[in-house]
């Protein structure tokens, strides 16, 4: 790696330690000290776990349960849920997210390790960008998707530009395996390959190309053989088929960094922020169109732009929008972002301790709105461990209460009836978007009818109170005929059947 002057090779590693030891404390040590590390279970990242539990134990996803995903997820999981035979499920839980947490410290790392080139600053800049802002910091707290993208997409990154000769296998596989996490990274292959292609040559290019088919194909395969029209439908079908929500205002907001409520600024002013970061992205693309040099000699910010804009466009069409989506943009941006700082401390009319100050500003700025989000976690009370039991079937809408109370893989290993993902049978159903779940579950008979099925074979069941009110007349019947309340236990009500109701 070739270092600018003046930064010698035991500087640049301080840099980069300290970018990792940044973005590991807001991942996982200020998480840890507020309790959210271990309480807090958020609906993705439990339908991930659970899902993956159900895998290890034999029941295969898109066969079994309706699971909307690529399975890469559930592949990824599964050391954790082997762990849960072992643990408790909280504490695989925890490990989970701990270690996810910390392959998010890792690619701030990269990101400043990529930058290193164009300076200190701006490796500290953009490295640093990725640790607190809540753009990239909102997924990598809990075991989500996209740490594993960010993580192939940098790790290609450094494989294909940052050594002496690309390594174009290696990058293949690992963003080969971030397609069976996420179908979005068939973006970053497809301009990693017309990189390699322009730059290397067709053999090259085919390397990478052949690698990345290869794992996507190797992991996804023996699920789509067993199972390929449930397969098609639930990965392709369900996604694509949701209507469109989130107005470009709205989806420029989550990359704010959280230090304001989109309401505090009109949607047009926000519509202008958009369309500004978009135009900043575009510049390092636009200076080589303009001068019309052959992409075989563009500088590699110049592909960053393409990958930034390939990316953005992405986010831009996708029918849904929520927060963690700006995860899969938020590493080239903070590339972008670095390689800008690094321009404007190398230009002579500015000064460099100005720009050093205005990026620890932001720095800071940024990371009072990351804590923010981090606090936001669902906290599952602890409570649920001392009146869940493993030797009965206790039935729930979600699995997150089942992984706090430890009961998780008990329920998976004894095929207990509850749900894997049941937002995703009611949006197969109804195809509602997000604001009218409650309004369209009570009348998805369908959903229902799973419901009432599975609490007829439970041995009790739990219920917060947005979903006892997403039941059904004929569904609560069920429940005040066979059941009768226990416990109460933070938001939850506790369910239990009755001797003579079977």
């Amino acid at each position: 790696m070739t270092l600018p002057q003046g930064l010698t090779m035991s500087s640049g590693r301080m840099i980069v330690i300290g970018i990792f030891a940044l973005a590991a404390t807001l991942r996982v040590v200020i998480p840890a000290a507020d309790g959210t590390l271990t309480q807090a279970i958020g609906f993705d990242d439990s339908v991930y776990f659970f899902a993956s539990q159900h895998l290890w134990m034999g029941s295969l996803p898109y066969r079994d349960f309706l699971f909307i995903h690529p399975p890469g997820i559930l592949v990824a999981l599964s050391p954790f849920a082997w762990l849960a035979a072992v643990v408790p499920d909280s504490v695989a839980m925890t490990v989970a997210t701990i270690a996810f947490g910390l392959l998010g410290a890792g690619a701030a790392a990269m990101v400043a390790m990529l930058l290193m080139r164009y300076g200190r600053l701006s490796a500290v800049a953009g490295g640093g960008t990725y640790s607190v802002w809540s753009a990239a910091v909102w997924s990598d707290t809990a075991p989500l998707q996209a740490p594993l993208v960010s993580t192939a997409v940098l790790g290609a990154l450094v494989l294909l530009t940052r050594t002496r000769t690309p390594h174009p296998i290696v990058a293949g596989l690992l963003l080969g395996f971030g397609m069976t996490v996420k179908m979005w990274a068939v973006v970053p292959v497809a301009v990693f390959a017309v990189l390699l292609l322009v730059r290397h040559g067709k053999v090259v290019a085919a390397k990478f190309a052949g690698a990345a088919a290869a794992m996507t194909i190797a992991i996804c395969m023996p699920f789509f053989v067993l199972a390929p029209a449930d397969m098609f439908h639930a990965v392709i079908g369900v996604p694509t088929g949701r209507p469109r929500a989130q107005g470009f205002d709205e989806r420029v907001f989550y990359f704010s960094g959280s230090i304001l409520h989109h309401d505090r600024l009109p949607a047009p002013i926000w519509v202008l922020i958009g369309v500004t970061g978009i135009a900043l992205c575009a510049l390092p693309l636009a200076k080589v169109l303009r001068t019309r040099r052959s992409p075989r000699s563009w500088p590699e910010t110049s592909w960053w732009s393409v990958l930034a804009l390939a990316q953005l466009a992405t986010l831009l069409v996708s029918p849904l929008f929520y927060d963690h989506y700006t995860s899969f943009a938020a590493p080239v941006l903070c590339l972008l972002i670095g390689y800008g700082v690094g321009v404007l401390a190398a230009d002579a009319r500015t000064r460099t301790t100005l720009v050093a100050a205005a990026v620890g500003a932001v720095l800071l700025a940024l990371a009072i709105g990351a804590v923010r989000t981090i606090d936001q976690g669902v906290r599952q009370p602890h409570e649920l461990a001392d009146i869940l039991r493993a030797d009965e079937c206790t039935w729930s809408l979600t699995p997150a209460p089942l992984i706090a109370g430890d009961v998780a893989h008990q329920q998976v290993r004894d095929g207990c009836p509850v749900f894997v993902d049941h937002y995703a049978m009611l949006i197969d159903e109804t195809d509602a978007t997000d604001d009218r779940i409650g309004e369209v579950s009570p009348t998805a008979r369908r959903y229902q009818g799973a419901i009432a099925d599975q609490l007829r074979r439970a041995d009790a069941a739990l219920f917060n109170g947005a979903e006892f009110a997403g039941l059904s007349p004929n569904t609560r019947a069920i429940v005040d005929s066979e059941f009768t309340l226990d416990h109460t236990v933070g938001d939850y009500q506790y369910w239990r059947r009755t001797s003579d109701s079977r």
